[in-house]
């Protein structure tokens, strides 16, 4: 029987990494998308629920339950302790706010345009190098 010692790692770490599993990653991405379709429909409060709730309950379910070692020793999990950043962040965070106003005013290519946004926060160290 192989032990595996257990990695101790600090909350500002945790909150990083927490981002890359695959269960945020999905749930961010998702939603986000859901709460565009609910912001189009002219549903702002449950727009904004869908958008955040989930999020929140995954964010506290990761951080609390899953194994982010593994996550900060892969290729990605290093690519993001190199590259995200508070730009990083700010550019996601501005791209889903464009895309949700898309959404809200009926404006398709607003909405991609947000989207993009959002890619690009995460793609900004392959502009880096």
């Amino acid at each position: 029987m192989v032990k595996r010692h257990l990695v101790i790692m600090d909350f500002r770490e945790r909150l990083l990494y927490q981002q890359i599993h695959p269960a945020k990653l999905l749930t961010d991405w998702c939603f986000g998308l859901l709460s565009f379709y609910v912001l189009w429909q002219q549903q702002l409060a449950l727009g904004i629920v869908v958008a955040v709730v989930p999020a929140i309950v995954v964010s506290i379910l990761v951080l609390q339950f899953a194994d982010l070692y593994k996550y900060k020793k892969s290729r990605l999990g290093i690519y993001v302790h190199k590259y995200v950043n508070t730009e990083s962040y700010a550019t996601r965070l501005f791209g889903f706010v464009v895309g949700a106003g898309g959404a809200w005013y009926h404006m398709p290519l607003l909405v991609a345009v947000g989207i993009v946004l959002v890619a690009l926060g995460w793609l900004v160290g392959a502009f880096r190098n």
